[in-house]
């Protein structure tokens, strides 16, 4: 079979299309509105995401600005061997196979004609196929595992279930938010919403609540797939310091009680505030001291003790000190003169500053700087 060759105009660049689905560009439009011809080699082509051939092209817009498209094989084949009086949008691969862009092998649809002739030949399938009793088993468990849940169970996607559960009439807002037991009297409700509606508590106060970011004082619980309920989180206890509360203040030399908060920050020279983040583990200590508090029977209450958020790390000790070289001076002819013990020392006899020395004498390749030759003693 002969391969037949045709020319297709796409967004300002001309290609050679040939019946067996290859593709040569011919010219494109140069940034000052010209058009420049090109070397005519076949492109390149690679498989897109979709699984559709394409080729990679360069082109200029109308500012002249260079952008590349990535047009699909197909549809440059079929513009240009067919064309399309009713302006339809698509182009289906007769045999199903979409790497196959032969000329005789394409035809232009819309999408309805596509997605018939996909069922028609097989490409499409569906995608859940479960029995009666499975069915049944969704109509039972749907709310209590939800549609994530049953998905995960059966192997197939979320969307599948839900179009199970809607043919058999199954609420599918129940399993789209997180129930919400009454414990005083067993009341459930399918979301945060609901049961701020019904009970009258603020839909953020009771998200908080129930998410664990603040201390739950409802009966209002959330519960997971198998109706178990979840705690509510449990914040620390925080220390309840009061004025006539006793208290110690103690140091490695004095240890004092005090009957008021009061007198006891005064004496640290320090505020009642503070002495309360001690009591809460939130420091180690204030000004040098500690504190205890002091119960009714004359006992010490221990404090919380304090964690520190970051660990010291202890640096590392450095070896000895590096020695300063010592340096020998000559003449031009090779005479000893004399010897310094640093470079330091031989720059300020010569009237000059130690990196400038050092510089002259790595660049001279006799070590020659200031009127004199040097020589390094390791």
């Amino acid at each position: 079979m002969q391969e037949i060759w045709k020319e297709v105009e796409f967004f300002g660049t001309c290609f050679s299309v040939s019946s067996f689905g290859r593709v040569r560009k011919l010219w494109w439009t140069t940034k000052t509105g010209k058009k420049s011809k090109c070397s005519g080699r076949v492109l390149k082509t690679f498989v897109n995401d979709r699984g559709y051939e394409c080729a990679r092209v360069s082109y200029r817009d109308e500012n002249g600005k260079k952008k590349s498209k990535r047009p699909t094989i197909h549809r440059l084949v079929c513009t240009a061997f067919y064309p399309n009086p009713e302006n339809k949008p698509q182009v289906n691969h007769k045999d199903g196979n979409q790497l196959n862009n032969h000329k005789d092998n394409l035809e232009w649809a819309t999408a309805k004609e596509n997605t018939a002739h996909a069922w028609k030949t097989g490409l499409c399938k569906s995608k859940i196929q479960l029995k009666a009793e499975e069915i049944e088993f969704i109509k039972e468990n749907y709310v209590k595992m939800s549609g994530a849940g049953l998905a995960n169970f059966f192997g197939v996607s979320i969307g599948s279930i839900h179009k199970i559960a809607k043919k058999n009439g199954i609420d599918v807002k129940k399993s789209l938010f997180k129930r919400i037991i009454d414990t005083s009297n067993g009341i459930i409700y399918l979301g945060v919403n609901d049961a701020a509606e019904k009970t009258g508590i603020p839909k953020s106060s009771l998200r908080k609540m129930l998410s664990k970011e603040r201390p739950n004082k409802t009966t209002l619980r959330y519960i997971d797939r198998n109706d178990n309920i979840i705690e509510p989180f449990k914040h620390l206890e925080k220390v309840k310091l009061k004025p006539l509360s006793k208290i110690c203040a103690y140091s490695d030399d004095l240890s004092k009680e005090f009957d008021y908060i009061f007198d006891c920050a005064n004496f640290v020279k320090t505020t009642t505030t503070r002495i309360k983040q001690f009591l809460e583990g939130k420091c180690s200590n204030v000004k040098g001291f500690k504190f205890k508090l002091i119960d009714d029977n004359g006992n010490f209450i221990e404090p919380i003790p304090f964690v520190p958020k970051r660990v010291k790390i202890e640096k590392k000790k450095r070896g000895n000190p590096i020695l300063p070289k010592k340096i020998e001076r000559y003449t031009e002819s090779m005479v000893y003169i004399d010897t310094f013990n640093s470079l330091r020392d031989a720059a300020i006899v010569v009237g000059s500053k130690k990196e400038t020395l050092k510089r002259m004498i790595k660049q001279s390749p006799r070590n020659y700087a200031k009127g004199f030759i040097w020589k390094i003693i390791d």
